[in-house]
């Protein structure tokens, strides 16, 4: 689990956090322990934290669909699945350019 200075707070009478793995082509995967309150918002926050990719930069899909920040991330799951995968594009590394870490 990745530790953050991003508080989240968790949701009411939440039995367990799902994992939420954020994908990049150049920068790999990179996985969060959340809570099902957290929104879109504070994973690109998280994201940033880890690798410095300013979060305005920052574009998150699910399913082929862009997510506005203020999804919570308990709306992607699904009611079997404790994990979301989200993929990472961001304007900052197109072009065969690499985010240095």
């Amino acid at each position: 689990m990745t530790q953050s200075s991003v508080k989240m707070d968790k949701c009411p009478d939440e039995p367990w956090l799902p994992w939420v793995t954020v994908a990049h082509e150049y920068l790999g995967p990179k996985s969060f322990r959340v809570s099902s309150c957290t929104s879109v918002g504070e994973v690109k926050q998280l994201v940033y934290e880890e690798t410095y990719l300013p979060v305005l930069e920052q574009r998150l899909t699910h399913n082929g669909k862009v997510l506005e920040d203020n999804i919570q991330i308990g709306a992607l799951l699904s009611s079997t699945c404790t994990k979301v995968s989200l993929k990472l594009e961001s304007r900052g590394l197109r072009g065969g350019g690499k985010l240095k870490i």
